[in-house]
């Protein structure tokens, strides 16, 4: 058999020569040869060479030549190069001319001029080139030709083949070309020398005929791989001779999307298909087969097969058979569906065995690794599921008889006797052991065991430790990600692990700083250590020495410093991500070096300052992330590469306009948003050739946009939100054609909605979809370990690739169903929006809106749209959100709308809507919410009824009938005159009408009548002629004038002129007390217009039906101008300019009384039609009613909270009989001894709701019982004592309403007293004095079904009450404070399944039980129980409509659920106070994007806040203070952009407070006690901030000055840290600062007296500082209390609970239950810790309104204290303890009347006590102890409650309570004064000592002079001892020298 050919045979020759060349194989030899001998010439004539060794050298050169010109000889032949052939290849040349370039033949063929000494041509590459035909003419002569390679051309047709006849060709390589069908090949039977025919990936499609290839017998290799074959015949199998068969990824192509087609049938062998038995390897990956086990039969009868590979199919049953193939060596069954017995599976394969993948299939259960004990020889396993972990288990004694090279074993569980397995290998080369949940120390002795190991992956485990080998190893791929390492990389990994190419440490817990060493790893190619905890700076000899690195990932870190300095030389670096750090300054130019890099992600950092202008020279740059920064300036015009694709620069501080020649020709998103651009949008970037999305929310912009829109455009999303454009919206942004989702929001667009929208594409068919969106940057290119793979025939590729992308996908906000949305992948290509909300758009809906099939979001709120919803809306299916809320549409709600079976969220309040609302189909799932603010709609889920008529009970008399008619009829047309007038309008009409006709007529009837009828026919007719010749005229005519004369009746004529003169009038009286025009409340009452329709202007509105007068009045709401105008009065008069009115609105509105200066109390006489009156809220007193009692047409009456104390009513007033509704609640109503309050509600015979609630009522209402029609009766929050079982069962048995709630009831109640209640929906009870007790009433069963039941204080025996059980229509109950025990009552909540809310808190419940089927609860509310069980892991599977929890104050212990993510409209949840541990879950973080309040406060919680993850966007109030949180602050957090109370008090918090704290609008920032270090950020957001807290920190540096400036600033707590410099240098005069504590910190400076600018300061604390310098002497003008303010208002957080409505009781009184609503008012009042007394006080809420101080102790201040000091008259504590103060007390101290604390001790203070401290009653810790002070004590008034304690360290002090007698004291003092006395001559008179001092002095040295001056023995002895001592030290200096 001839030898095999295989394409590496010719792929490996020593020389590549261009392609498009002729590689002549025999002539490069030949030179090759030519060469080595004249070099071994060289050696032998080189004179230089001596010696012996020199003749050994050049012996071996010269038998070298003789073999060299030996194998020369061979090669050329003895005759040269053949005529023929040398004919043939210049006639190929020739033809080849005509199909390259001009001048191309020349430089690649111009050699073939010489070819004359060829001998023979065997190889012919013409490898990619363009030939589309190549003729075999010039190829024909080439008889020795054995290889030709063509691939990679565009050849469809040849003759080559052909010429090919006679000739010796073994391969032939036709790969990837254009050809379609085997006839192209003409006369490839011929080849008969043909051993491999390469034909892959050409256009081959149907049935594969094979008789072309029958007669090549000696044909070894076909590959046909690649093609669009969809069968095979039979010709194959006469194929003897084939051992390789490659059919691999045989496509077929459909309509542009790529299918692996069935390249062999189902079940193999078919009729007609013989494979050879010959064959040796066999490759059918890549297809679609889905062989049954008698399928295989076909594969296993191969006995000689070697290598099978069938990955990447459909299989699904394991196949058995293939125990059969002895020699089989390589089988890859990965990426199938296999399932089964995988342990006998493996044990019965061939023992030849050498490689074994069955990575992801369908594996479940358990492997025994025994199981390979056959299979000696394998090197290479690989196993995995994608279904589930499988067990890898093996016994402890079992020795592998093998060594394997390459193990991958991931998603699996490994046994721990794997250990034992590994133990045992010496040889691995790659091994991936990722995902199997390994822990414990990374295993660095399988290193140490494999010195050859190349890989090792180990991601998605538990490991916690990195332990390093001890001793260098080549390892070069380490991937660790996704484990839980802790502790820092060690320093020397670069050492051990000098040859690693990649390297993935990300998702980790790694601190410290990045180790130098890895610059030795100078072959790392990724690097990635992402996701954790590394602090520092980017080491020198990393950005040095790294010169090989492609991709750099550190992103989400705490990393510091500049961004690449200019050492950096990181030169081959294409990606680097450096995001979620706090790196400062600006950029460095260190990034130049890196020429090739495309990709730039810097964005959520702390860089600051503008870009540097050479960024524009990063030629490669594609992608530029540099989001969420301080960068500033303007926009930068060298950003314009023509390679950029994306460019983000949002959340910067970006300025001024985008220059209008920006031209981006690659860009495809643009984003700019959250800047402060301004200027107009240059319309170029809307014609951008690629840009797909363009994001410019939330700037300046304004101007015309979209005018110069290009059709060619390809933009899909375009965010214009919140800039300020006024303009109409230009037809022509319909030339968007492509756009998906569309926001042109919150500005001030004008005009019509454009028409056009239809023609945009909003998902519609036939425009492509968002697939581009994605970012293509793509580095998986970089692959490492080519030489670990196994050596194979198939394309087996175990190599690890880099999988980098830029971003997963791209990303949008967008807002949908009132809250953003992330859209992203492929998520995003179905999401189509348009959102137009917020700008001043007019008309109608286009009806072409229903054209935008596939649009999922459709927001049109808050413009001034008109006319009606469009029917063609109902043609949006896919539509999901849908509001049109806040407009002027009317009109009736389509039912079509009903169909709508995906709307989820769905909003047309306030408008005009009128008619029934279509409640049925999948509107039942919206309430009264979406409706709210049309008041002419009706029907469910409203509470107003469509019928004209009420519908009453039979028991009604005919009066109460007529009562009902006669109030409906109030509210409609008055047809007593408009009935008439019409019908005789219409009447005259046609009757003028009939005599025209009959006129006609009778002209026509004249002849033959008599003479006199005719003459007075034709009299008739002279009055009438025009009617004859105008019949139709006069017929148009009548009907013009008779509509024109109805449309007046029915008021289309507008405001009546008196009325509006009334309106204005009404209006002038109002400016003088009220803001009506500042506040815009009255705006639209204009005097200018006469001609504008009042019934238009705000607060009116008028009625049709009563001819256009007005009917309701709304002066809601009104603000006084000032304080002097809080108590107005109302002059009634003015309201009778309004005879029709109907309803008045004046709550709110501070008015004080009423009066009319015409009619007296008989006002409201004049005003026959009012029905409703709301004075709510007002400072009315009872005077009131002698006004009301003239309203006698009166239905609805609410007064209350006003001040309606005192004799009720007043003067024998009496209420109207007409009242039904009566509301008093509030009003400060009392009992009297006759009881006339109740006496004159009891006549109230029509009355049916009526509330007394929250007054001190004390007497019984017995005579209630008399009000026959009472339905609703509240009483709660009164004084009332009274036998419940005898007052509750004489109630009136209409009753739907009672509410008994707190008031002072005592004893027992029998829930049967309620039997007579039948139609009982509401009940509530409660005492304030104790429990009640009740009794266990039996099997009683209730005739009625309540909607809600309320319980507080109830004794129920520890048990619900049994005659619940008989409920089923409950939708919420409140059961609190009543000693429930046992578990949670989840019958409840199966037995009610529209039950919305349970309240069972502060009872003695133990266990949360579930119910077992999904339910729709709301609110769950178990708080302050006894339950010490985990929470249930399936909760927000129960409850996933969840709303709001509260589960604080239990025992709760084990983890948060994580299926609490599923509660996507949890709102509110409190698990504070409990014993939760482990982390927050992700699926809680991510899924509850609704939640506005999390409260975990006092858990023992850990992990990071909030990692990059969460998505928690409607965070409003975070609580996460007591827990063991360690680590910075994550990203996550910075999602919440509502976030307005963050509580994280006493973690492990620690690094630098991260700078994107400023996007947030934060009100309170409590982040004390934690391990916070740097400086405080000078950026804070303070536009809200009231309340900072950073005490018991590690800060340090100065206060940021910006802090004492903020407007709203009231706490600022800054105690315990290192902070130091100037403080209050720059305090502004609006800071409403009011507490500042400063204490024990380092501030060494003097106090300013700017501090005095914080003149509403009511607590101060500089203490434990080092304050120099005097008291500021203005601390005399500073508050501390003396002001009036309104200190601390509460900041009540309230979450929006959306299912309220729902559980309101339907009435004219707004009854809510405000429990809830009391617990979601959660923030916590102010607290503040300040030193009084010795001690520490806490001082909160209204404690904190009254307590002043200032504390200056321990610091180094001096001076004497100022006097005005003591101005400061409401201060409680005054400190100046432990400083350098002197000085006396003044006596003026005694003005400070409430000081309580006063401490001036460790001073310098001197004198007497003054007496007058005395006199301060309220003084309770005094101490003036360790001064200087002397005299008696003044032990007298309240000085007397102080011991000795406080005046310790005075020597001088004498006097109780001290042990010292004044006596003693006195008669020493005057001892020494008369000692002083009689020794005063004695008293050196200073004078006279400093003048004889100085005499003295100076004659002494006089005498000294004389005496040196004479020649004497003396003298000379003094001079000679000077000489001796200056030569001494003359020579001492010498010696020095």
């Amino acid at each position: 058999m001839s030898k095999r050919f295989s394409h590496d045979d010719y792929d490996v020759f020593p020389f590549n020569f261009p392609l498009e060349s002729v590689v002549l194989f025999d002539l490069l030899c030949s030179k090759m040869l030519c060469l080595v001998k004249l070099v071994l010439f060289e050696i032998l004539n080189d004179s230089s060479i001596k010696g012996k060794r020199g003749y050994k050298c050049q012996s071996i050169a010269l038998v070298f030549i003789t073999m060299t010109m030996m194998l020369q000889f061979q090669m050329k032949g003895t005759v040269g190069c053949l005529e023929t052939e040398r004919m043939g290849l210049l006639q190929l040349k020739s033809y080849l001319k005509n199909l390259l370039d001009a001048g191309e033949e020349d430089s690649i063929l111009k050699s073939w001029t010489r070819l004359a000494n060829m001998t023979s041509l065997k190889v012919l590459n013409l490898k990619d080139n363009s030939f589309s035909f190549l003729s075999g003419q010039g190829l024909a002569s080439f008889r020795e030709l054995e290889v030709v390679d063509l691939s990679f051309n565009g050849v469809n047709d040849s003759e080559a083949s052909h010429r090919y006849s006679k000739g010796k060709l073994k391969t032939l390589d036709l790969t990837y070309n254009l050809f379609s069908d085997f006839s192209q090949l003409k006369g490839l039977e011929n080849l008969q020398e043909l051993a491999v025919l390469k034909l892959r990936g050409n256009r081959f499609n149907h049935t594969l005929s094979t008789h072309a290839l029958k007669d090549l017998k000696k044909l070894q290799e076909l590959d046909l791989s690649d093609n669009q074959f969809t069968n095979l015949d039979g010709g194959l199998g006469k194929i003897l001779e084939v051992r390789v068969f490659l059919v691999a990824s045989i496509l077929i192509e459909v309509e542009h999307s790529n299918l692996y087609l069935l390249l062999l049938p189902y079940v193999l062998p078919t009729a007609g298909l013989v494979i050879p038995t010959s064959l040796q390897v066999l490759d059918l990956k890549r297809n679609r087969l889905s062989l049954t086990p008698e399928g295989y039969s076909g594969i296993c009868r191969l006995m000689n097969l070697r290598e099978l590979d069938l990955s990447s199919n459909a299989l699904t049953n394991l196949p058995y058979c293939l125990a059969n193939l002895t020699h089989l060596r390589t089988l890859d069954l990965s990426n199938n569906q296999l399932n089964g017995n995988l342990s006998s599976f493996v044990f019965g394969l061939p023992s030849e065995l050498e490689y074994l993948s069955l990575l992801n299939n369908n594996f479940n259960g358990s492997f025994l690794l025994n199981s390979l004990a056959n299979q000696t020889r394998i090197t290479v396993f690989k196993l995995s599921s994608t279904v589930s972990t499988i067990q890898v288990q093996t016994e402890s004694s079992w020795a592998a008889s093998f060594q394997l090279k390459i193990l991958h074993l991931s998603n699996c569980s490994l046994g721990s006797n794997m250990l034992g397995f590994l133990l045992q290998q010496h040889d691995l080369c790659f091994v991936d052991l990722s995902y199997n949940n390994l822990t414990g120390t990374f295993p660095a002795w399988l290193l140490k065991n494999n010195t050859h190991l190349q890989t090792i992956l180990l991601s998605g485990n538990s490991f916690t430790k990195l332990q390093l080998p001890t001793l260098v190893h080549g390892l070069q791929v380490l991937d660790i990600s996704s484990n839980m390492i802790f502790g820092s990389v060690q320093e020397d990994i670069g050492i051990v692990f000098p040859k690693l190419r990649y390297m993935n440490f990300s998702s980790n817990h790694f601190q410290g700083t990045i180790p130098s060493s890895i610059g030795e790893m100078k072959s790392l190619q990724v690097l990635d250590m992402s996701s954790n905890g590394l602090h520092g700076q980017l080491p020198k000899p990393f950005l040095v020495g790294c010169y090989s690195l492609k991709v750099l990932k550190l992103s989400n870190n705490q990393l510091q410093g500049g961004i690449f300095p200019n050492h950096a030389n990181l030169t081959g670096l294409v990606g680097l991500y450096l995001d979620g750090n706090s790196f400062t300054g600006s950029l460095e130019m260190g990034l130049l070096k890196s020429k090739k890099l495309t990709l730039l992600d810097i964005s959520d950092n702390m860089l600051s300052g503008m870009l540097p202008f050479w960024i524009g020279r990063m030629s490669s740059l594609a992608y530029l992330y540099m989001s969420g920064n301080q960068l500033k300036g303007p926009f930068l015009f060298q950003l314009q590469s023509r390679w950029l694709e994306v460019m983000d620069i949002s959340h910067n501080s970006f300025s001024g306009p985008i220059p209008k020649n920006v031209n981006f020709p690659s860009l495809r998103e643009l984003r700019l948003q959250n800047n402060e651009f301004t200027g107009s949008v240059p319309g170029n970037i809307f014609n951008a050739a690629a840009l797909e999305v363009l994001d410019l929310r939330n700037n300046n912009f304004s101007g015309i946009v979209l005018n110069t829109v290009d059709e060619a455009s390809k933009l899909r999303v375009l965010l214009l939100r919140n800039n300020s454009f006024q303009t109409h919206i230009s037809e022509k942004i319909c030339q968007l054609s492509e756009v998906g989702l569309l926001d042109l929001s919150h500005n001030r667009f004008k005009g019509v909605i454009p028409s056009c929208f239809a023609n945009m594409s909003f998902g519609a068919e036939g425009y492509e979809r968002v697939t581009s969106l994605v970012a293509v940057f793509d580095l998986s290119y970089i692959t490492f370990l080519r030489n670990c793979q196994y050596a194979s025939h198939l394309n087996l590729d175990d190599s690890v690739r880099n999988g980098y992308q830029a971003k997963p996908a791209t990303i949008v906000d967008f807002l949908t169903k009132r809250r953003y949305e992330a859209y992203q992948g492929d998520i995003l290509r179905y999401m189509h929006g348009l959102d137009l909300s917020s700008n001043e758009l007019s008309g109608s809906i286009p009806d072409e809106i229903g054209d935008l099939q596939n649009i999922r979001s459709l927001n049109l709120s808050s413009n001034r749209l008109r006319g009606s919803i469009p029917d063609s809306i109902s043609k949006l299916k896919g539509l999901e959100s849908l509001d049109v809320s806040n407009n002027k549409l009317s009109g009736s709600i389509p039912p079509l709308l009903a169909d709508l079976n995906s709307l989820g969220y769905f909003d047309v309040s306030f408008n005009n809507f009128s008619g029934e609302i279509p409640f049925k189909g999948h509107l039942v799932t919206f309430d009264v919410t979406s409706y709210r603010g049309n008041p002419l709609l009706c029907g469910l889920p409203t509470n107003r009824s469509c019928n004209l008529k009420r519908v009453t009970e039979p028991s009604e008399s005919k009066r109460d009938k007529e009562e009902e008619e006669e109030e409906v009829g109030d509210g409609v047309m008055d047809m007593t005159h408009a009935g008439p007038v019409n019908g005789f309008i219409v009447l005259i009409s046609w009757f003028i009408i009939f005599i025209a006709s009959r006129m006609d007529s009778s002209a026509n009837d004249s002849v033959g009548q008599p003479k006199e009828k005719i003459t007075i026919m034709r009299t008739y007719e002279r009055y009438w002629w025009w009617v004859k010749e105008k019949k139709q005229m006069a017929l148009v005519l009548f009907m013009i004038v008779t509509l024109m004369l109805q449309l007046q009746m029915k008021g289309c004529v507008g405001c009546l002129e008196t009325e509006r003169m009334g309106l204005l009038q009404l209006k002038s009286y109002l400016k003088n007390g009220f803001k009506v025009e500042e506040e815009g409340m009255m705006k639209s009452w204009s005097h200018d217009d006469p001609s504008s329709d009042c019934c238009h202007w705000e607060r009116v509105n008028c009625s049709d039906a009563t001819g256009g007068h007005v009917v309701h009045l709304s002066l809601d709401i009104l603000t006084p101008a000032n304080d002097e105008f809080k108590n107005q009065s109302l002059n009634l008069s003015l309201l009778h300019s309004f005879p029709r009115l109907q309803s008045l609105d004046f709550s709110f509105s501070h008015f004080s009384d009423l009066f009319d200066p015409i009619n007296g109390h008989k006002s409201f006489q004049r005003l026959e039609k009012l029905r409703t009156l709301d004075f709510y809220g007002n400072n009315l007193n009872n005077t009131v009613f002698t006004f009301l009692s003239e309203a006698r047409s009166l239905r609805t009456l609410n007064v209350s909270h006003n001040l309606l104390d005192g004799v009720f009513p007043p003067n024998g007033a009496v209420l109207p009989s007409s009242l039904h509704v009566l509301n008093l609640a509030d009003t400060q109503l009392s009992s009297t001894p006759k009881g006339e309050i109740l006496q004159t509600i009891c006549a109230l015979m029509n009355l049916r709701e009526l509330d007394l609630s929250f007054n001190a009522l004390t007497n019984t209402p017995y005579c209630l019982a008399n009000l026959s029609r009472l339905q609703t009766l509240d009483l709660s929050e009164n004084q009332i004592s009274v036998d419940l079982s005898f007052f509750v069962p004489g109630l009136p048995s209409t009753l739907e309403y009672l509410s008994l709630f707190d008031n002072e009831f005592d004893g027992s109640f029998l829930f049967s007293s309620l039997a007579n209640h039948t139609r009982l929906t509401v009940f509530k009870l409660s005492s304030k004095l104790g429990m009640i007790q009740t009794q266990d009433e039996g099997s009683w069963i209730p005739p009625f079904q309540l909607k809600m039941l309320k319980l507080k204080k109830i004794n129920l025996g520890g048990a619900v009450p049994r005659f619940l059980a008989h409920q089923h229509d409950l939708r919420s109950i409140h059961i609190t404070y009543s000693q429930l025990k046992g578990a949670f009552p989840d019958w409840l909540v199966q037995n009610n399944t529209r039950l919305e809310a349970i309240i069972l808190n502060n009872n003695l419940l133990t266990e949360l039980r579930l119910p077992r089927l999904v339910h729709g609860l709301q609110a769950l509310d178990i708080s302050c129980n006894m339950i010490y069980d985990p929470l249930p892991q399936d909760i927000g599977i129960v409850f996933p409509h969840l709303t709001f929890i509260n589960f604080s104050s239990n025992h709760n212990h084990g983890t948060i659920p994580s299926s609490m993510g599923e509660m996507k409209s949890l709102e509110f949840l409190d698990m504070s106070s409990n014993r939760l541990y482990g982390q927050l879950p992700e699926m809680v973080l991510r899924g509850c994007y609704s939640l506005s309040a999390l409260k975990l406060s006092n858990n023992h919680l850990q992990g990071k806040v909030f990692p990059r993850h969460a998505n928690l966007t409607s965070l409003d109030l975070l609580f996460l203070d007591g827990n063991n949180f360690d680590g910075s602050l994550g990203k996550g957090l910075l999602k919440s952009k509502y976030l307005y109370y963050l509580y994280m008090r006493g973690n492990k918090l620690e690094g630098q407070v991260p700078h994107q704290l400023q996007n947030l609008p934060l009100k309170v920032l409590d982040m004390s006690n934690n391990r916070f270090s740097g400086s405080i950020p000078r950026n804070i957001n303070v536009d809200y901030l009231r309340e900072l807290r950073l005490h018991s920190n590690e800060f340090m540096g100065s206060v940021p000055s910006y802090l004492f400036k903020a407007e709203w600033l009231q706490v600022l707590d800054l105690r315990h840290n290192n902070l130091s410099g100037m403080i209050l240098d720059t305090i502004a005069n609006t800071s409403n600062l009011r507490v500042l504590l400063l204490r024990n910190n380092s501030f060494r400076t003097h106090i300013p007296d700017k501090i005095c600018q914080l003149t509403e300061v009511g607590l101060l604390d500089l203490s434990h500082n080092k304050f120099k310098g005097a008291i500021p002497s203005c601390f005399g003008k500073m508050s501390f209390g003396a002001q009036t303010y309104d200190i601390f208002s509460p900041y009540d957080f309230f979450v929006g609970f959306s299912s309220v409505q729902s559980r309101r009781y339907p009435s004219a009184l707004y009854l809510v239950d405000t429990e809830l609503n009391q617990a979601i008012q959660s923030t916590p009042k102010t607290k503040v810790n300040f030193l009084s007394k010795s001690r520490y006080e806490t001082y909160q809420g209204g404690i904190l309104l009254y307590m002043h101080g200032l504390d200056l102790s321990s610091n180094q201040l001096s001076g004497e204290i100022p006097v005005e000091v003591w101005d400061l008259k409401n201060i409680i504590s005054l400190n100046f303890s432990s400083n350098r103060l002197i000085g006396s007390i003044p006596g003026s101290i005694s003005k400070l009347k409430d000081l309580e604390s006063l401490d001036l001790s460790y001073n310098k203070l001197h004198g007497n006590i003054p007496p007058q401290l005395a006199d301060l009653n309220n003084l309770g810790y005094f101490n003036v102890s360790y001064n200087n002070l002397s005299g008696e004590i003044p032990f007298k008034g309240h000085l007397v409650t102080f011991d000795e304690k406080s005046y310790i360290g005075n020597p001088h002090l004498c006097g109780l309570p001290t042990n010292k007698s004044c006596n003693l004291e006195r008669a020493s003092v005057s001892k020494r004064a008369k000692e002083e006395e009689e020794g005063g001559g004695r008293v050196i008179d200073m004078v006279w000592f400093y003048w004889t001092c100085g005499a003295v002095y100076i004659s002494t040295w006089l005498a000294l002079f004389a005496f040196l001056c004479i020649d004497s023995r003396w003298s000379r002895e003094w001079f000679y001892r000077v000489d001796l001592v200056v030569h001494h030290l003359q020579r001492f200096k010498d010696g020095c020298n």
